[in-house]
């Protein structure tokens, strides 16, 4: 059986050295990285189960490393190690994906048994991921949901992928657009070719390049060996350059020569490199609002515009909620060995009530740590964690105050719309129209007099925000 494989980054030779000793002892392989890009280049050469990185490296740091390796293993368990002045630091970084942090120095049993579950982990989501071997049918019933809007979408990817049109996803963070990437290459005559993801917006400018396009032996401090970039990997398939709208000028320039005459050269290298790839090309953006400030290239724009697939936000598709959220509840009620089965009507009407502004992937986290949390067969409002208890749980209407005498000086009682601090402007508004609304029977003309605006104005922004019309569309 082979070893598994760590990585031990670290700026000092003593402790790179010395925790290599100990692993090897233990029964792992062990390469070693003095700073986060020796570390990347290895992670994209060699086979790597496991990292454990210096939190304070030159060159790149914690946050940096995590972006970059997120795109390329997700499922790669990266341990912290910090000083005590960076303990919440450390904390953050786990919480963005990090497995464990320990204090330098470690306490090596404890270290070895971090090291167990975050290898036994890896194994069990490497098994269990079916990401690159979807088949066409798998590749569609991965995207959830019985919305109008995703049946479109649904539609349209069977229709676009059987050609190697250049796609453009646009959408807000969270809402899938991967999914929808993976769905087009699955279904296309590429399929048995690589699928390569970059998210162009996780990767520093000064390394961007490189990944994708390469480098040559002596391009750079560091580039010891020549290497192939992502788009070389994605011969013969398809490439996903994700968050697109990030690329600096001069990457916009490279990556309109491959779209025009499908040929680019390696960083440090003058030899022209063929390559047979389709783009599809993601962007939480308005890259036509982009252009016109000059922050994106128009001829590169029309490129990528070739056929536009949107996603609408979760708070505009309301009816897909109970689905995803009931999807999500089956895949970690087996991944934690739960025994919730079931969402209750209460809070159920509450998840589909929320704006879920962090779309699909908010509401994926927030059932995973309510399947946490919940020791019951059926996830309730005692369940929601307790960052979301506030957000979710709070009244958005008292009913008409009781009269006193101190409020005999008012001369109209009127429902009062109570807001908890920390909503965004957004939320606010969707919830004072909501309740307007409601006020005046969804009757439009008289809720646009009351607000203020035009009825024209008031439908956009109903649209906007998924605002279901229960009222008389003539009024």
């Amino acid at each position: 059986m082979a070893k598994e494989t760590i990585l031990v980054c670290d700026d000092e030779e003593k402790i790179r050295e010395g925790l290599k000793t100990i692993l090897e002892i233990e029964g792992f392989k062990v390469i070693t990285a003095s700073d986060g890009q020796e570390a990347i280049r290895k992670i994209n050469t060699d086979k790597v189960d496991l990292v454990i990185l210096d939190l304070k490296m030159p060159n790149m740091n914690g946050y940096e490393f995590l972006n970059i390796v997120s795109q390329t293993d997700p499922f790669l368990p990266i341990i912290i190690l910090t000083a005590y002045g960076s303990v919440e630091e450390a904390v953050n970084l786990t919480k963005k994906g990090a497995f464990d942090y320990f204090i330098k120095p470690p306490d090596i049993d404890k270290l070895l048994v971090s090291i167990g579950k975050a290898l036994d982990i890896r194994k069990s989501l490497l098994e269990k991921n079916k990401e690159k071997n979807l088949t066409p049918k798998d590749s569609l019933d991965a995207i959830i949901g019985e919305s109008e809007e995703i049946k479109q979408i649904k539609d349209l990817i069977r229709r676009v992928a059987g050609t190697d049109a250049t796609v453009l996803i646009t959408g807000e963070s969270g809402t899938g657009k991967e999914l929808i990437a993976n769905a087009i290459h699955a279904l296309s005559p590429r399929r048995d070719g690589p699928f390569v993801k970059v998210n162009c917006g996780s990767i520093p400018e000064t390394l961007l390049e490189a990944e994708l396009f390469g480098h040559e032996k002596g391009a750079f401090t560091g580039a010891i060996n020549r290497r192939k970039g992502r788009f070389e990997l994605a011969n013969g398939g398809t490439i996903f350059l994700d968050e697109i709208g990030e690329i600096s000028p001069k990457l916009q320039v490279a990556l309109l020569r491959v779209l025009q005459e499908k040929e680019f050269q390696r960083v440090g290298g003058e030899e022209d490199i063929k390559v047979d790839v389709r783009i599809i090309a993601a962007t939480n953006k308005n890259l036509e609002e982009e252009v016109r400030k000059g922050n994106f290239r128009e001829d590169l724009f029309y490129r990528i515009n070739i056929i536009t697939i949107h996603i609408p936000p979760l708070r505009q598709r309301k009816v897909d909620i109970p689905i995803l959220a009931n999807h999500f509840l089956k895949i970690y009620s087996e991944t934690y060995n739960k025994q919730t089965k079931s969402i209750s009507k209460e809070l159920l009407d509450l998840l589909i009530e929320y704006p879920w502004p962090g779309n699909v992937r908010e509401l994926q986290n927030f059932i995973e740590s309510a399947v946490i949390m919940c020791s019951k067969d059926e996830l309730t409002t005692e369940c929601i964690p307790l960052h979301y208890k506030t957000k979710i749980l709070s009244p958005k209407i008292i009913n008409v105050l009781p009269q006193t005498k101190k409020q005999e000086s008012i001369p109209s009682q009127k429902p009062i719309i109570v807001i908890e601090v920390g909503k965004t402007l957004e939320e606010i508004e969707k919830i004072v129209i909501e309740e307007t609304l409601k006020l005046t029977n969804y009757n439009k003309s008289k809720t646009s007099r009351i607000l203020g605006i035009t009825r024209k104005t008031l439908l956009m922004k109903m649209e906007k925000y998924g605002i279901l019309d229960r009222g008389d569309n003539s009024l």
